[in-house]
């Protein structure tokens, strides 16, 4: 599913009147809300998941190109763990 598949989802599922335009707008606001939230570590949103920032360690890994080694500097990634009622509601529809 691609951004625009979503909003189109979203505005046919939706409850009330939106333009494809303002639901995307409404989709995007949240997405950017949530990273902002994820500056202080985790958002947890109940029955869906919780969003956390793991930090990398430094590490060496090699350049498939040239074999040479190459150290990967530290980074911060976002991790995502599913809430235990959706997972298992997954796992019942697969």
């Amino acid at each position: 599913m691609k951004k625009q598949d979503l909003i189109n989802t979203v505005h046919e599922n939706a409850n009330i009147e939106l333009s494809r335009k303002i639901t995307g707008e409404i989709i995007d606001t949240t997405f950017n809300e949530i990273t902002g939230l994820l500056k202080d570590g985790k958002f947890t949103y109940p029955g869906f998941g919780t969003f956390n920032i793991r930090a990398r360690a430094e590490r060496q890994g090699v350049n498939p190109s040239t074999k040479q080694k190459i150290t990967i500097p530290a980074s911060n990634t976002v991790g995502f763990k599913v809430a235990t009622g959706w997972k298992r509601t997954l796992t019942e529809k697969l």
